[in-house]
Formats: C-alpha cells, structure tokens, sequence
C-alpha cells in the first residue's frame, strides 16, 4: 500500500523537474528558488525578468535580516556594496559554498544567484562564518 504514495511523489518530481524549463526560473521543484537571508543585515535582490515585448525589466527588493524571499527573476542577484562581505550557500543542495569579499573594495557589484536558490549571509567589514 506504500507503493502508490511513493509512485505519486516521485511522479510529481519528474513532472516538476522536467516542466521547470518551461517556466521563468530553473530548478527541480515548480516555481523559483528561495533565498534565505541568514544574516544580521538585509540583503538586497535584483530581479531581471523580460516582458511580454521582449524588454528586460529590472526589479529590486529587500529580505530582511532572518527572512526568506523568492527568486522570481530570470536572473536573479544580491547585491555586495564595497566595505562588505557575502557568503552563500547555493546549488540544487545549497552545498556549493562561496565568499564574495568587498570589504577593501572601492566598489560594490551584484552577486548572481542561480534558480536552486541559496543560503547568504551578508555582513559589514569581515566575512561570516558558515550558516
């Protein structure tokens, strides 16, 4: 009787992981990739979407410190102004660690975030440590 639960889950994943690339973000699951903000400062995101004439439209929003948001962008990044520093957590397990250090940078820049999502913890002066 366990076997027709488990055949549904699994059906739905591959219809999910394979209908994912008719949408607007990547990823296995439907829908777009969650950015979970484990700092202690907001992040901010960039969202770059394109419309039904074809422009690319630019959209920025705001995950407050210990929240999470939604990457519903095309592309999507996080923003690493100078004197900061960002660490991120991504891909399909958010086991692919990477540091962004901007802390004796001149100049901030936008930090792209693939469709699976990620984990980011962005701080003032030094980097954070995991989590």
């Amino acid at each position: 009787m366990t076997v027709l639960p488990l055949l549904a889950v699994v059906g739905a994943l591959a219809i999910a992981f394979f209908a994912s690339g008719s949408g607007t973000c990547d990823g296995a699951v439907p829908g777009c990739g969650v950015l979970s903000n484990t700092g202690e400062i907001p992040v901010t995101i960039e969202a770059l979407t394109v419309d039904a004439d074809g422009e690319q439209v630019r959209s920025e929003y705001v995950a407050a410190a210990g929240t999470r948001a939604l990457l519903f962008g095309e592309t999507s990044a996080v923003r690493v102004d100078a004197g900061q520093c960002l660490r991120v957590d991504g891909g399909p397990l958010w086991s692919t660690a990477s540091v962004t250090d901007r802390v004796d940078q001149d100049a901030g820049l936008w930090y792209e975030i693939d469709g699976w999502g990620a984990r980011v913890k962005l701080a003032n002066g030094s980097c954070p440590s995991e989590g």
